[in-house]
């Protein structure tokens, strides 16, 4: 195990009082500032060749944050630079999410039930469709975000996302040493032949993973070669999403669907569920049984559980209003507000302002 320096400075100079170890991954331990506890500290175990140069661009050039909602950051950036004595940059600071959990809790029917009790598929569907948005706006800026997977997204208490890890990111145009910072079962095939051919990673790479998420928090289960077997059936993702699916996973990395793509196919998707008769919590495609009737039947597990409220007939606004500001695309916000009696984008649980001019 790496130990902690005894002593790190910020860009000023100035010592960085550390408190206790938060968390702690193959490349780097997440610890909690004694003096201020909105910002955590970010400490690499080793040196990495170009990170310094790397690090400087992404804190110079920062992604552009899209999201206006008041106390959301959908990129949590990198603020500075950590320093040894030596000088020599060990950690990054970042800002704290205090009570976020990652993407995984929402693939888990009993851990998302504890979580956040109140939603049903559609919100899953929105989340998704949320993500690709996401990602779909640091891939027109240039970024390569090279590890995207659960771990790596945040949500919060009202299940809105956050990207995190964004210091692993590759700049727009960086031509400098590649981290290959890349997880088993989301990276691309490509990028484990790596240390073969000097293959870099890319936003290739990203819509490959980009699949894998979106299929896991869709039909709970990874997407791979038999990704199609299984319940509930791929049906449920209605033919669009499934043939971008289908694309994703094949030979051809040209050929993968671009993040924009399954935003677009997914509010489609979601657009058109429909509630199941026996249950009301069930969302899903016209032409088909309920899959979630039949899973839950079968598995003895409620997957969206909350039946103490009525069905609310204006979820799917909410859920659009809400993707609209995270993406920063204000103007189809007003329209969705101006549609629609202001009280009524009240979300359960959550304080979300109405979209300001």
């Amino acid at each position: 195990m790496a130990i902690l320096p005894p002593i790190l400075k910020g860009e000023d100079g100035r010592p960085i009082p550390l408190g206790s170890v938060l968390a702690e991954g193959g490349e780097a331990r997440l610890v909690a500032l004694r003096d201020d506890p909105l910002v955590l500290a970010k400490v690499f175990h080793r040196p990495a060749v170009g990170r310094d140069d790397r690090l400087t661009c992404l804190l110079r050039h920062p992604a552009q944050e899209p999201s206006l909602l008041p106390g959301h950051r959908a990129f949590i950036w990198p603020e500075s630079r950590l320093f040894d004595t030596q000088g020599i940059v060990v950690g990054i600071l970042l800002p704290m999410m205090a009570g976020a959990r990652t993407l995984s809790i929402a693939i888990a029917p009993r851990l998302r039930a504890l979580a956040w009790p109140w939603i049903d598929w559609r919100h899953l569907v929105s989340l998704g469709a949320t993500l690709a948005g996401l990602v779909a706006r640091l891939h027109r800026q240039g970024f390569v975000l090279g590890d995207l997977k659960p771990d790596n997204i945040l949500l919060d208490e009202a299940m809105r996302p956050s990207l995190i890890d964004c210091d692993s990111f590759l700049p727009p145009g960086w031509t400098g040493p590649d981290p290959g910072v890349a997880s088993e079962g989301y990276a691309a095939p490509e990028n484990w032949r790596d240390q073969i051919d000097g293959h870099r990673r890319d936003q290739a790479g990203d819509r490959y993973a980009l699949a894998i998420v979106l299929g896991e928090l869709l039909l709970g289960r990874r997407p791979g070669p038999f990704w199609d077997q299984g319940h509930p059936p791929p049906s449920l993702l209605g033919r669009d999403v499934t043939g971008l699916m289908t694309r994703a996973l094949g030979p051809d990395s040209a050929d993968r669907p671009v993040a924009e793509e399954w935003r677009a196919a997914l509010c489609t998707l979601l657009a058109g569920l429909r509630p199941c008769a026996h249950d009301p919590n069930h969302r899903y495609p016209d032409g088909m049984d309920c899959p979630w009737c039949k899973l839950e039947m079968h598995t003895g597990v409620r997957l969206f559980a909350n039946n103490s409220n009525k069905p609310d007939p204006w979820t799917g606004l909410r859920l659009s209003y809400e993707r609209a500001l995270i993406l920063g695309e204000r103007d189809l916000a007003q329209e969705i507000s101006a549609a629609v009696s202001p009280n009524r984008l009240s979300l359960h649980h959550r304080q979300t302002a109405p979209c300001q001019g």
